[in-house]
Parts: structure tokens; sequence; C-alpha cells
């Protein structure tokens, strides 16, 4: 992949992803998948196919952080809060963040933005290919891992 010398490539990927962004159809997805709170917080499987359809609208899921689904049952079953803070959800729960954990960040990890405009097609393919990895193969190995674990979906800023 190409790294052109000119300082504000990533500033100018990042404006092409919120112009994508800013179409309605994006609200559409996010809307549909319940995706409700500010923060975008899903369940993984939700997570997946959200990012899967944010993808065929060429939008890029470039983070993701944790939190914990805080209902009577899981506290139960899973030792609920694993966080602090966070929103009423109206499934008699709320959202509870955790902050302690690390999210998943895909520029942190190697996806490189600053690319040439005829390669933003596939960094967009690859990164959310790699989200979609992460919260199926690897985050139910890791070792915070609970059921009650939401993801929060997050775009390049």
């Amino acid at each position: 992949m190409s790294q052109p010398d000119d300082a504000n490539t990533r500033a100018k990927f990042i404006a092409y992803h919120q112009a994508r962004l800013s179409r309605q159809e994006a609200a559409k997805v996010l809307e549909r998948f319940g995706a409700e709170t500010p923060d975008r917080i899903l369940d993984r499987e939700s997570a997946v196919l959200c990012i899967q359809e944010l993808a065929a609208l060429g939008l890029l899921i470039s983070a993701c952080n944790f939190w914990c689904n805080c209902t009577g049952e899981n506290a139960r079953l899973y030792g609920c809060p694993h966080g602090g803070g966070g929103y009423n959800h109206g499934r008699g729960g709320y959202y509870s963040e955790c902050y302690h954990l690390d999210g998943y960040d895909l520029e942190d990890r190697g996806l490189n933005f600053r690319v040439d405009p005829s390669e933003y097609a596939g960094v967009i393919g690859r990164g959310n290919a790699q989200m979609i990895h992460y919260l199926t193969r690897q985050l139910p190995g890791e070792p915070f891992f609970s059921p009650c674990l939401h993801v929060a979906l997050e775009f390049p800023v």
C-alpha cells in the first residue's frame, strides 16, 4: 500500500468518510440495529451484521469499546456490572461502560488511513473484515470476555 507524502492524507480520508457517514442511509442502518445511544452500543452479533451493512455503504468501523449489559439476569449469571455509569436501555437494565478494558482500534493495530484516495475502498474492506474477525473470533477468547459484553462502534475521527 502506498503512503503519499501529503501530510493531510489522513485528514482527507476522514473527510471522505464523514461525507459518506452523513448520508441518511447510514443513520437508517444504525437505527434498524437499535444503536440508539450516542455510543452506538450493540450486542456482538448485531454489531457484525451492522458492520456488514455499513461496509456496503462504504463506511468503516475503525474501533470499538466495551459496555456491560447490566440486567437482573446478567447480574445473577455473570456478576454484572463490570463497569461504571452508562445508559438505561429500556429493556430492564442499563449499559455500564467498561472503561478499564482496552478497546480495539484498527489504526493502533496497523490499519493505515494515510493512503491515496484510490485505495480507500481497500482500506475500508480490510478494516471491516479485521473488525468482524476480532468480534467473532478473537474477542470470545480474551481473558476479560463475558457474554454480557456489548460493543460500541466507532467511526474514524
